[in-house]
């Protein structure tokens, strides 16, 4: 799951040519839809699906409006969000803060969420085997929270999430002996989303990697194998971006869990 640097309350954002500055609440709150899409990107943020320029359903709520009213309007409530993530399973329900089963679920902004799951050929989503067991607990509950795993049978007619991971997968396949286009690479990633799905696919290509992660915001830092003197770090839209917050991630676990 691509991580994601979220502005705070104060900070400056440009959009549509006009610099603006995040406030701490929004009235109503779709209003924070373009800051939030300026900010991290037209993409879901928890299946990475490319949302479409006529979405209305982008502002996401971490913890349901219904249950916490006091957050409806509240910055640091939101994410962007698909249909399917925010419908599905129990994220329209259940809350991160007052459920036991999902407290302390790993969310894209706070945690390194590049380590939460291995993405696979086919479409398959799963909880990372490699984690510590407290980190892979936390996972897990974001995990259940959006049904991110609901494959085939056991995904709802109207969620769809695990054939555009395929299709993404057999196409970022597809580029990976036959593409030196760098550029082109970056379009498509761009174009189709799920960031994991094509940082899988090219993770033995360093350059490539590198120019697509840039391509597509993400808070990730990744020492290379291959390369150990150098440190990828990626940007939103080329610009450079705040480190994330990790759980109990150390350098030398994160170096092992990003090879292995």
């Amino acid at each position: 799951m691509r991580p994601v640097s979220k502005f705070k309350p104060g900070d400056t954002i440009e959009i549509e040519g006009c610099t603006e500055q995040i406030k701490e609440e929004y009235d109503p709150y779709r209003d924070a839809r373009k800051p939030l899409i300026e900010n991290l990107g037209r993409y879901c943020s928890y299946c990475e699906t490319n949302l479409p320029l006529y979405a209305h359903n982008e502002v996401e709520h971490i913890v349901p409006k219904k249950r916490h009213p006091e957050s409806e309007t509240k910055w640091e409530n939101f994410l962007v969000g698909c249909n399917a993530c925010n419908n599905n399973g129990a994220k329209a329900e259940k809350s991160i803060i007052a459920d036991p089963e999902y407290i302390g679920a790993h969310l894209p902004h706070l945690n390194n969420t590049f380590l939460s799951f291995k993405y696979e050929e086919g479409g398959f989503v799963k909880v990372n085997d490699d984690l510590p067991e407290e980190s892979k607990k936390h996972a897990k509950r974001l995990f259940n929270l959006v049904k991110l795993g609901a494959y085939g049978s056991t995904a709802t007619p109207a969620d769809n999430r695990w054939k555009n991971r395929m299709e993404a997968w057999n196409l970022a396949n597809r580029h990976l002996n036959k593409t030196s286009d760098v550029d082109t690479i970056v379009d498509l990633a761009k174009g189709y989303g799920y960031w994991s799905v094509w940082f899988t696919v090219f993770k033995t290509c360093f350059n490539r990697i590198s120019y697509i992660s840039c391509g597509i915001s993400c808070t990730v830092c990744v020492n290379c194998k291959q390369f150990p003197s150098i440190i990828i770090v990626f940007y939103f839209n080329f610009n450079p971006i705040r480190q994330p917050r990790t759980e109990v991630f150390n350098q030398q676990i994160f170096f092992t869990l990003c090879h292995n």
